[in-house]
This record gives C-alpha cells, sequence and structure tokens, in this order.
C-alpha cells in the first residue's frame, strides 16, 4: 500500500532530524531499545529492523517500518524534550494516517477526518523540509478518502499478501543464481513446495464409526489403557483428584475417576455430596477422607461465599468455569458487617477473576485466528452493558414535560427547537435574551434545562446534598486538613468568615470553596466579589470572567442576566445550567471542580466526551483522574468511618 512505501522514507527523515539536528537521543539508545523491547504476539514475528544513521530510508520490510511507526511514542516518548515539536507532531500524524487507512473498519466521519490530516500533513511536510520534495506515491495519498467511500475499508484490497507471496519467488532466485529460464525453475519449485506441503497425512484423524459397543478399558492392560487412553485435556475431575492425592497411581486415579461418573458426579458442586462409603471400593479409609475433607471444605465454601460455576456467553465465543477465591472469607467478613472490603482485598479478587478468565480463554475476540483489537474489547463491553442495565433504571418520560406556555405563544415544545437553533448558531447572549427574555428567568432555563437534559438539576442538587455532602464536608475537614498545610489554611479562613451561621447554604458555600482549593483552583473565576452595598448597575463587568460567574446575582457573557435570586443555592444552579442552556465549555482552570460537581452531584455521567475547554489541542481524558481519585477516597474514606 502506498501510505506503507512512502512511510519508510519519512519517518527515516524525521527521526534524522530529531536526533542529528535537536539531539534528544542517538541511534544507539533508539536501535537498543527496538531490540530489547518485548513483542507479543505477531509482532514478535515481524519485529522492526535497526535504523541505520546514514540511510535516506528505514530497511526490513513494510510491515516491519508500519511497527516501528506503531511503537514509536512507546519506545522513545519520554526522551522527546518537546511534544509540541512539529516534527515530533508530523510523526504522529503519520502513525495516526497509517492507522485509519489500514483500519479494518472506518466511519464517514473518520474518513472526512482522514482527508482533513492528509491535507493537513501534506502540506507541513512541504513547509519543514522544502529542501526534499515529496514523492510521486505522496500524490495518492489525497485520493484515499474518496476510494475509502467508493470501496469500503482499504486494507482488504491491499497487495502485501501478493508481495509476501512474492518473496518466495525472489528468495528462491536469490539462492538457486540460475537466470536461464527463471520462470520455469521458480514455476517447478513452488509446485515442488506445495506439493510438499500436502502430503501430509494421507487419512483424516477423525473416524466415523456406524456401529459400535460399549467399552470398558479396566478390563484390560495398561498397555492397551494407555494405546486407547484419550489425549484430550483432562477433565475435572482428574484435576480434583491429583490437587489432593498427587502421588495416586495412574490405574487407580483412572478407575476412581470412572466410578465418579458412574455414581453420577458431573460438575464441581455434585462433589460436595459424594459420601465415604462411595469411595470405599476404590480408596483406603484415609484417602477417602482426605478427599471428602477437601472438597466438602472447598466446594461448599465456594457455593456459600460466592464462589460458583460461571458462564459467560458472547457473540464471538463462550466461556465456563468455576470460581474459588481463597480470600472470599477475608472478603465476606467486611460484607456481612455491612462494610467495603479494603482495596487490597478488591484488587485480589479483580486478579484472580482475569487469571481464571485468561486461563479459560486467553484471547475472545478472534476472527480466523487473528485477533481483533486488544482481543477482548467485546467481554469489556458486555460487562460495562451490564454493569450500565443495573445501574440505571428505567426512564420513564414525564407527561407534564414541555408544556409550560411562554407569553401566551404556543407550547414550550415548539419554541425549544427554535432556542436550542439560536444557541447553536452562536448567537450573542444580548440577542437571546431579547428574542428569548423567559430563559434568563430562573424558571425558565430550569424548564429548558429538563427539556435538555432530562434532569431537574436544583432537586437534583438538593438530593444529592442531603446524600454526599456531610460526606464530602467530613473527608475535606478531617483527611485534607492533616494532607496540605494551603488547605489547611484555607479551611481556617474559611472558618474564620463563616463565624457562628449555619445553615444547608453555608454548607454549600464551604464545601464549593473546599473543593476550589483541593483541586487547587481559583474561586475567583468563578465568585466575583463585590462590596455588600453595591448593586447590579454598579458591577464593572469588564472585570468580570467571561465564563459564567456568581456575584450576587448572575452573570454570564459579561451581561447581567438576572438580579433576583433568593439564595445561594439557586445561583450556583443557575450558573451551572447556564453551561449547557448557552453551549459553554468549562474552563481549564475550574475543570476539576465543575466535572466532580457535574457528577456526584448533579448526576450527569456521560460514557464519553468532555466538557472541558480544550486550549492546546490534547486529547482530553473522557473522566478527569484527578474527580476519579478524590470519588475514590471518599469512598473508601465512609467505609472506613462506617
Amino acid at each position: 500500500m502506498t501510505s506503507l512505501r512512502e512511510l519508510s522514507y519519512d519517518l527515516a527523515l524525521y527521526l534524522k532530524n530529531i536526533i542529528k539536528k535537536k539531539k534528544w537521543f542517538t541511534y544507539t539508545l533508539l536501535n537498543r531499545r527496538i531490540k530489547q523491547f518485548k513483542y507479543k504476539g505477531s509482532e514478535a514475528l515481524t519485529k522492526p529492523c535497526a535504523v541505520h544513521p546514514d540511510g535516506s530510508r528505514l530497511s526490513g520490510q513494510a510491515i516491519q517500518n508500519w511497527n516501528l511507526l506503531r511503537l514509536l511514542p512507546v519506545l522513545i516518548g519520554d526522551k522527546v524534550q518537546n511534544h509540541e515539536d512539529e516534527v515530533w507532531q508530523l510523526a504522529l500524524q503519520l502513525k495516526d494516517i497509517v492507522e485509519l487507512i489500514c483500519a479494518q473498519k472506518i466511519s464517514l466521519s473518520q474518513t472526512a477526518y482522514l482527508d482533513i490530516l492528509i491535507q493537513e500533513y501534506l502540506e507541513s511536510r512541504k513547509m519543514l523540509f522544502p529542501e526534499i520534495p515529496l514523492k510521486p506515491k505522496h500524490h495518492f495519498l489525497p485520493h484515499y478518502a474518496a476510494l475509502l467511500l467508493k470501496f469500503g475499508p482499504l486494507i482488504r484490497l491491499w497487495t502485501l499478501r501478493f508481495e509476501s507471496k512474492h518473496s518466495y519467488f525472489k528468495r528462491c532466485a536469490r539462492h538457486l543464481k540460475n537466470f536461464k529460464n527463471i520462470c520455469q525453475t521458480l514455476s517447478e519449485r513452488h509446485q515442488m513446495y506445495q506439493a510438499y506441503l500436502l502430503g501430509g497425512q494421507e487419512c483424516s484423524k477423525v473416524l466415523h464409526v456406524k456401529d459400535s459397543c460399549a467399552f470398558y478399558p479396566n478390563l484390560y492392560s495398561d498397555t492397551i489403557k494407555h494405546a486407547v487412553r484419550d489425549d484430550s485435556e483432562p477433565t475435572f475431575l482428574h484435576d480434583a483428584i491429583m490437587e489432593v492425592l498427587p502421588e495416586l497411581p495412574a490405574v487407580t486415579k483412572n478407575i476412581l475417576e470412572e466410578h465418579m461418573q458412574s455414581i453420577g458426579v458431573e460438575t464441581h458442586d455434585d462433589l460436595r455430596f459424594v459420601e465415604e462409603a462411595d469411595l470405599m471400593t476404590v480408596l483406603r479409609p484415609v484417602q477417602a477422607r482426605k478427599l471428602l475433607s477437601v472438597w466438602k471444605q472447598k466446594y461448599k465454601n465456594a457455593t456459600q461465599l460466592g464462589g460458583a460455576k460461571c458462564e459467560i456467553k458472547c457473540k464471538n465465543f463462550s466461556l465456563t468455569f468455576f470460581i474459588v477465591v481463597p480470600t472470599f472469607l477475608e472478603l465476606m467478613q467486611p460484607l456481612e458487617r455491612g462494610k467495603r472490603p479494603g482495596p487490597k482485598l478488591r484488587r485480589q479478587m479483580v486478579r484472580f477473576v482475569v487469571t481464571e478468565m485468561m486461563e479459560k480463554c486467553p484471547q475472545v475476540d478472534i476472527i480466523e485466528g487473528d485477533i481483533v483489537g486488544t482481543g477482548y474489547h467485546s467481554l469489556v463491553k458486555h460487562l460495562q452493558n451490564r454493569i450500565e442495565n443495573v445501574r440505571h433504571p428505567i426512564r420513564r418520560e414525564s407527561s407534564n414535560a414541555g408544556h409550560l406556555r411562554i407569553g401566551g405563544e404556543g407550547s414550550y415544545e415548539s419554541t425549544f427547537y427554535t432556542q436550542r437553533q439560536h444557541v447553536n448558531q452562536g448567537k450573542s447572549i444580548k440577542c437571546l435574551r431579547e428574542d428569548w427574555p423567559f430563559l434568563f428567568d430562573e424558571i425558565g432555563m430550569s424548564v429548558h434545562f429538563k427539556e435538555l437534559t432530562g434532569i431537574n438539576l436544583k432537586e437534583t442538587f438538593i438530593r444529592n446534598l442531603d446524600l454526599k455532602g456531610k460526606r464530602l464536608l467530613n473527608y475535606l475537614t478531617t483527611v485534607c486538613v492533616k494532607k496540605n498545610k494551603k488547605f489547611l489554611q484555607t479551611y481556617a479562613r474559611l472558618q474564620r468568615m463563616r463565624g457562628q451561621q449555619s445553615g444547608c447554604s453555608e454548607d454549600v458555600k464551604e464545601m464549593v470553596l473546599l473543593l476550589f482549593s483541593y483541586f487547587d483552583e481559583k474561586e475567583e473565576s468563578i465568585f466575583f466579589y463585590v462590596d455588600e452595598t453595591s448593586l447590579a448597575e454598579d458591577v464593572q463587568l469588564e472585570q468580570v470572567s467571561l465564563t459564567p460567574a456568581i456575584i450576587v446575582c448572575g452573570n454570564l457573557d459579561q451581561t447581567l442576566i438576572n438580579t433576583n435570586i433568593p439564595s445561594f443555592i439557586s445561583a450556583f444552579c443557575l450558573m451551572f445550567r447556564s453551561y449547557y442552556c448557552f453551549n459553554i465549555h468549562y474552563p481549564s482552570e475550574l475543570a476539576s471542580t465543575l466535572e466532580f460537581l457535574q457528577r456526584c452531584f448533579f448526576t450527569i455521567n456521560p460514557e464519553k466526551g468532555t466538557k472541558v475547554e480544550n486550549k492546546n489541542s490534547k486529547r482530553r481524558l473522557n473522566l478527569n483522574p484527578r474527580v476519579l481519585t478524590l470519588i475514590q477516597e471518599i469512598s473508601d474514606h465512609e467505609w472506613c468511618d462506617t
């Protein structure tokens, strides 16, 4: 494929620029890391070759150079001193282009993105290296998006398999060193090689028998038993017996296994019901008691404490295994007392389950022997879907939603679409206020937000304050004050300011300000302090941030939108609604605090995407790691206290 052809030239050019001009690392370091990297799966067969300092292109086959490009950020990412460097970004762009072109599946949006990415790549390549002209195969790249739309994923059309086949003939020609009638020579060699491959066994291993009679191996000698022995994997009975009595003779073990099957033992759970009298015909008394003691303790505990036969069925596989966790007793003790197991026990449980699953089925997503993606994506997706189904109840739409009248002109449903259209078109706040004054009222914005998200924001916030507010304040005021001196100073200052005042609004103020201090974010970005005697008209709007802020009454886009808000909770909810009703991103300096409140107190938990402003064009994670850390710490703290 053309993209893999120019890859060897372009990547060699970028590496030469980074190594010789920027001197971030050396060829020796790069080659050593290429050699010492632990390749797995198919990558182990197509390891990248060493990079030569004076070569104008990378040596090795196209698939080897592709692997080098894919693994380049892992191999030398820690040595890159400036991740915004134009040459380094160009190499990453090349990596993204190759991944999209060689994708097994690709959407229309990804195809459009590929078209733009190729144009940017060629322009940047020409601008950064004007002395090295583009090769003819570079001119094929702009046509790939159109070809994708016409033929589908291009990897299904590539010629790499033909080139792989052709490599056999090139290798034969080099070794034979005879070029008289080379076509006949190569065709004879190829046919002889194919005959060799096909000349394996003359008959199939599978024998189909119509008429047969029962066969009892125990009636025959050990030689005959060994000859007719089943070479398949040991049964669960074999494992259960050998685990307790590993020195048991093979003959006795086979007789015992057949005897257990004859009395009806078919699963691990059946072992709990075996009695000593059932084993006395085969084993000695002590051996029988050993088996029964271990089986009853092991499988009885597994059934009572959570061990069970687990069957997972997905589209491409079916997996059955039996979980017996040695630490179940330790896990169950805190659960029976209504407490949460510690992090160590939870990690042990996860490690055991994953180990059992990987032993039974190392790779789940396999098509004709080829691993698709990570190999376990479908399993993770099924688990994720199941968790979501259990977590979220069925949502029933309110029959009264959307029937609030606005100014006597139609229902809210009929105007909601027009409002969203004006907002999405980017109309200014002043124009929106003139066209839709009701939208800037607390009730109107509440109805608009509920129609947009399906959430009654203020009720949800107050409900979560009752459920989680005291827990969060307790954690911040008892644990965080001991970890950070700056946080302790903030807490002391808030206590002096609060004095003897009490109430829900005061607790919310303290909670929000402590969150700002915990995430080390500036409260001035959301709170603009003015004199107590100031009126709304006295506020100097040029000093207020461009994002939603609270002054005493709400402020948005340097336009006062509401000057009659009864409480701090109402003001805070109005400010938060503004981000969604007017399509405003969270400012990066408030990213962690607002996302924590969004997910924990406003119950807006999207699986993908983030509302945080992206200033540096870097891809943000769907869930802020700092927010996730705080949630885990609060959860552990709450369970420890109880």
